[in-house]
């Protein structure tokens, strides 16, 4: 598991942002701030926290006999306990646990104002968003006291297990450091989370645009390897009178030509030029380079100077073929007229 370097606690009142480092799973404040520009950390691992003030993590039992109770994604399960419309809040998919339903939430402009700046800055390197309710270890018996402003918001583990939180106003004191010296808890599985699961979606969609750049690298050296293939895909292209295309506007025209010439049927030179190539044997096209036809369905293919061997026993196997052999001191043309 990979530690958690820094908590950054977002509250609903000035000052917006406490700043955490984590040493020893223990918290020690560093700074406060009304400006994200200001909260600036170096190769962070961050846990954000949501003040009780800006969020609810609500939770509601269910008839224990319905243990097979399906938890839907994107859908909200705590209508009943709010005052207004479900599309003014960002919330988080429910998690259930034992024979409850737990849910986060939080007023959307809220969350575009305070926590969305956030994840756009930091969002690979984000362990989670949850409510400071269930982000911190309470002993039994133990009361932890936490402050937004002059909001004191008091939290104590019940004999579920369950942490309750109590809310009240202190006019006479505030403490924008009140974190410090608290633990964190590590489990969170169960805890409903903001984190979006765009890191995921963001992996897979990389892995298919690296998957998709692959296939399309090895059809192009697959082409390019073998004259055969690049000799009719140039054909297409020239015989459509498709060049280097200088004007952008002119890429659709270009387009509708090619997928003219695709439809169109293969002319009857290339399927003796297939019926060609075949005769040869898998050594012998290896040292081919270069293969051409001529309008006048000549066929002219050019190998490595090392084929002589290779090519005079084609020549002696096929000789009701109308082949001629032209040595250059670089290459080697075997010139085959249309007959």
């Amino acid at each position: 598991m990979k530690k958690i370097t820094h908590l950054l606690r977002i509250k609903k009142f000035r000052p917006y942002f406490e700043l955490y480092e984590v040493k020893n799973n223990t918290l020690y404040h560093l700074n406060n701030s009304n400006e994200l520009i200001k909260i600036d950390i170096y190769s962070p691992y961050l846990r954000i926290i949501l003040s009780s003030s800006l969020c609810v993590e609500g939770e509601r039992s269910f008839d224990i006999r319905e243990t097979n109770l399906k938890i839907h994604e994107n859908q909200f399960y705590f209508n009943h306990q709010i005052i207004s419309n479900e599309k003014d809040l960002f919330y988080s998919n429910a998690k259930k646990i034992k024979n409850k339903v737990k849910q986060l939430w939080m007023n959307i402009d809220e969350y575009n104002k305070l926590v969305l700046p956030i994840i756009e800055k930091y969002k690979y390197n984000i362990e989670s968003i949850i409510s400071e309710k269930s982000s911190f270890i309470i002993n039994k018996g133990q009361s932890i006291k936490i402050f937004d402003n002059k909001i004191l918001n008091s939290l104590k583990s019940n004999i579920e297990g369950f942490t309750e939180i109590t809310s009240s106003v202190k006019t006479e004191q505030t403490n924008d450091k009140s974190c410090e010296g608290l633990m964190l808890s590590y489990n969170i599985n169960d805890i409903p989370n903001l984190k979006p699961s765009f890191t995921k979606l963001n992996y897979f969609a990389y892995g298919v645009l690296i998957l998709i750049f692959c296939a399309i690298n090895i059809g192009i050296f697959y082409i390019s390897s073998n004259p055969g293939y690049s000799l009719m895909i140039n054909y297409f292209i020239s015989d459509a009178k498709i060049y280097k295309i200088e004007n952008p506007n002119k890429i659709i025209e270009a387009e509708k030509k090619i997928n003219l010439k695709i439809k169109e049927e293969i002319p009857q030179k290339f399927n003796f030029f297939n019926e060609y190539i075949n005769k040869f044997s898998n050594t012998v096209l290896s040292k081919l380079i270069e293969t051409k036809i001529n309008q006048d369905g000549k066929i002219i293919l050019k190998f490595q100077s090392n084929a002589m061997k290779e090519i005079l026993f084609f020549k002696n196997d096929n000789q009701d073929l109308d082949v001629s052999i032209e040595p250059f001191d670089d290459f080697i043309l075997l010139i085959r007229e249309n007959e």
